[in-house]
């Protein structure tokens, strides 16, 4: 299941997704691009697939976009564009150092975050008094 749908896609790109995506299949694999990257990032911390959460939503909708711009026409993204990939990836760089939380989200246990271990075991053998 993906984070966004083409039709949140269609959405965010107005009057230039037939332009940008004359094929839907195009669409659909710009955005499991884009949840594959943001997963990549989240996964070191959360556990995989994220619960469905807007501002993941939005995070994969942009990155998605500028899949989209770039190919259409390579090394001229749009400013505004180049604005919110960048602040996703800032944001998504927080996240990784623990510096941003998703609230919604399970903690991964492999993260090692507020995690614990404890062993039982017999008593020792030797000791210094031994």
């Amino acid at each position: 299941m993906l984070y966004a749908t083409p039709d949140d896609l269609c959405a965010r790109l107005a009057g230039f997704f037939e332009q940008l995506y004359p094929e839907p299949s195009i669409a659909e694999h710009d955005l499991a691009s884009a949840m594959a990257e943001v997963n990549a990032i989240a996964g070191v911390r959360y556990a995989l697939p994220l619960a469905p959460e807007e501002l993941v939503k939005s995070w994969t909708l942009t990155l998605a976009e500028e899949l989209a711009w770039s190919r259409s026409s390579p090394g001229k993204l749009p400013e505004n564009v180049k604005d919110r990939v960048a602040a996703v990836r800032k944001q998504l760089e927080l996240l990784a150092a623990g510096k941003l939380a998703l609230s919604s989200q399970t903690e991964s246990p492999a993260s090692g975050s507020a995690s614990s271990v404890i062993v039982e075991g017999n008593e020792p053998q030797f000791t210094r008094e031994k």
